[in-house]
């Protein structure tokens, strides 16, 4: 159908792609570099959303997805150098949670773990933050708010108290 747009014909289709990339704040924290991610999440659909929400940031490039701690651990073991923020999911199978953040910030001190989580109540955030989280949102935070907090984590390492997406 002419002119109806599909996420596949955005794939495709340059100026399409460059349409929606323009509706998408573009005002990276980082300057001209690009922000370059991890995805750690257990359910292939949300991966596959988040994927497509990335690959219309301008400024952002998914380095590697996820669906387990473990897989996490391996790849920030052999390969680290290219990876601005972590974005993690707190329920995955094996290794997960608080225990999981706590060990990515054991080993990996310098890399940023923005939280994302169905679950969006205070005490979860605070358990995750005083875990070493850099940030907290809840899944159900809107695409922009998720593009501007990866872009304030990476630029600053933390995301401010106000933006976070815990609940009281």
């Amino acid at each position: 159908m002419a002119g109806f747009l599909t996420p596949d014909s955005a794939a495709t289709d340059g100026r399409a792609r460059a349409a929606i990339a323009s509706l998408l704040p573009v005002k990276a924290l980082r300057g001209d570099r690009m922000i370059r991610l991890l995805l750690a999440d257990d359910h292939a659909a949300v991966r596959e959303g988040l994927r497509q929400l990335f690959a219309y940031a301008p400024d952002m490039l998914l380095e590697g997805e996820f669906a387990s701690g473990e897989e996490v651990i391996r790849r920030l073991s052999t390969d680290s150098s290219r990876v601005d923020l972590l974005l993690l999911d707190l329920c995955m199978p094996g290794v997960s949670g608080v225990e999981l953040l706590q060990r990515l910030c054991q080993q990996f001190p310098w890399l940023p773990v923005l939280v994302l989580t169905m679950h969006n109540e205070a005490s979860i955030a605070q358990r995750a933050m005083e875990a070493g989280a850099a940030g907290f949102l809840s899944k159900d935070s809107d695409p922009e708010d998720l593009l501007d907090a990866v872009r304030r984590v990476a630029a600053t390492g933390r995301l401010p108290l106000a933006a976070q997406g815990g609940r009281a």
